[in-house]
């Protein structure tokens, strides 16, 4: 059966060309589109309507099969049906949003250093928990998005997510976790704490990293011991924070990166 002109397929699936090596499908029965290529879609290439304009509202599930840069497509889909959006790219880097489920995951080998959530402008859906796996070394994407919880995998050396709650794979060499904080293993150096209310610090730790903290709010106590905070450790914007040193101190450069009238 033929449902679009030009297109072929079968009573459950319908598929066309977008440009040069690129493809999309969609399968009636599993109600998935799949966008297939490698690399950027060249730009205008998607029609409008989109060629899947007659299933948009029914679509439930993404897969952008080696797609870098979906953005010319997120408007072409009604968001209150999607389920999941997901995709490849690279030999084997492979991502998943669960809307319904509030849920992020990144998996494969190596780097993932391409960003699907500023393309689809993920950052407007609330998740509560992201998962780096633990084949992943390094994820240099999702800065500035808000996750509730964060799991990092037993290889990852590198990441620039924010999370309220961390927590790292015991199998980690790089990194320990304390009150769902990132300090370097061993917990002498505290490297990520964000958007905690009154943050408890871990008592063996001796320096503060670069903005390690992050829209904190309330009371921020540096642990006796403590001889090195490094600078604009304090990126606290509009929160309304105290802070308290202590005497331990050595070496101290400018602490704030943001409202200092706030602290």
């Amino acid at each position: 059966v033929c449902l679009l002109a030009g297109t072929a397929v079968s009573a459950e699936t319908v598929s066309g060309e977008i440009a040069e090596g690129f493809a999309w499908s969609y399968d009636t029965e599993t109600k998935t589109l799949t966008l297939k290529g490698e690399g950027d879609i060249p730009e205008g290439a998607i029609s409008s309507p989109s060629p899947w304009e007659d299933y948009k509202n029914d679509i439930q599930y993404i897969y952008l099969d080696g797609i870098t840069s979906p953005a010319s497509v997120r408007n072409q889909y009604n968001f209150d049906s999607i389920q999941t959006f997901s995709g490849r790219y690279g030999a084997d880097i492979t991502w998943k949003l669960d809307i319904v489920n509030e849920t992020f995951e990144v998996n494969g080998t190596g780097e993932a250093n391409y960003d699907p959530w500023s393309d689809l402008s993920f950052a407007s859906f609330p998740i509560q928990n992201a998962t780096i796996g633990d084949s992943l070394t390094k994820v240099n994407w999702i800065e500035g998005c808000y996750i509730e919880n964060l799991t990092i995998g037993a290889s990852c050396l590198s990441y620039q997510y924010s999370a309220v709650n961390i927590t790292v794979s015991p199998n980690n060499p790089y990194f320990s976790t304390y009150d769902g904080s990132v300090y370097t293993k061993g917990f002498e150096k505290l490297l990520r704490c964000d958007t905690k209310e009154n943050p408890k610090l871990h008592p063996d730790v001796k320096t503060i990293a670069a903005n390690a903290f992050t829209y904190n709010t309330g009371t921020i106590i540096i642990p006796w011991g403590v001889t090195t905070i490094e600078e604009e450790a304090f990126q606290i914007y509009g929160a309304t924070t105290q802070i308290v040193l202590p005497d331990t101190l050595t070496s101290v450069k400018n602490l704030f990166n943001g409202n200092k009238d706030n602290h």
